[in-house]
């Protein structure tokens, strides 16, 4: 009966008549003052949050998400690596179709096909209008400007116009590298022609560190004629050149452009014993991101 009177003087603010005479009246009043005036304090200040602060409306929200996304995803310049090293096999290098390898490659060849369309579309979702027959032309394009400037950087003979439009059109790190290799090696180049036109082989895109942060590398074929002399070589000798170029770009990042990172050597042309490595490589690669994928979802 006590027990429920207190409860009852703790709800309204009242002193029960039995308890007003005892030595509990004292402390028991302290306290539902205190309560009550925590309630009352508490409701105040809930309701200026509501008048200085209203809570953000769905486009708000989604608007501070993509906000948010994007200061971060703007520090990834480059992977430094390839993902994938696969390239289409011509038909001078295909395994019969009816050996094990042979079926094996085909099988191959049709999934790389189904990930490279669905890569494209992630493409076009970040890049609207991206067409690979205008995009592979473009980057041949940026690959004939590089070596243009870099012969003319190995010579002396550039300009800072020259060193920043190789910072465009490559990843830091093949800008340091090409810088480097060539630094001691003057040399000219000159375009000589177009033997083929330039095609987009293989297409991944991918998430990094979140569903968000798409990242994508695309593999173009460019098969032309150059002139190349190093040194003091009285004449360049003129060759048809094949280049497997990988390009990437940082989808999630609204700012970034598409530049050149590397030069594939595709497994047909490798031998045995580095065909074997990289695929290891490779296949220890897709295990992590197997057991990081299984990690996020768990």
């Amino acid at each position: 009966m006590l027990v429920s009177r207190t409860a009852a003087a703790l709800a309204t603010g009242r002193m029960p008549a039995a308890l007003s005479g005892t030595t509990l009246a004292p402390v028991l009043g302290t306290q539902t003052g205190r309560w009550l005036s925590y309630q009352a304090r508490k409701k105040k200040a809930l309701k200026q949050m509501k008048k200085q602060q209203p809570p953000p409306t769905m486009k708000q929200r989604q608007r501070m998400q993509k906000e948010m996304q994007q200061h971060v995803h703007t520090e990834l310049d480059s992977l430094g690596m390839i993902v994938d090293p696969w390239v289409p096999v011509p038909p001078a290098y295909k395994e019969s179709i009816f050996s094990l390898q042979g079926i094996k490659a085909r099988f191959q060849h049709l999934r790389k096909r189904i990930v490279s369309i669905i890569s494209a579309s992630q493409i076009k979702r970040s890049d609207k209008g991206w067409n690979p027959v205008v995009f592979a032309q473009t980057i041949q394009d940026a690959y004939i400007d590089v070596n243009t400037r870099l012969s003319k950087l190995s010579l002396g003979a550039g300009t800072t116009e020259d060193d920043e439009q190789l910072k465009s059109n490559l990843t830091v790190q093949a800008y340091h590298a090409l810088k480097q290799h060539f630094k001691q090696r003057p040399h000219t180049w000159e375009f000589m022609g177009q033997v083929e036109r330039p095609t987009v082989v293989h297409i991944n895109a991918f998430p990094i560190n979140g569903k968000t942060n798409m990242y994508a590398q695309v593999a173009v074929r460019v098969n032309l004629t150059q002139k190349l002399k190093f040194g003091n070589k009285p004449a360049g000798e003129q060759q048809d050149v094949e280049e497997y170029l990988i390009v990437e770009r940082h989808l999630a990042n609204p700012q970034s452009t598409w530049r050149i990172s590397a030069k594939l050597t595709p497994l047909f042309k490798m031998a045995p014993e580095e065909r074997e490595k990289v695929l290891a490589a490779y296949a220890e690669r897709e295990q992590k991101a197997k057991e990081y994928k299984k990690k996020m979802q768990s």
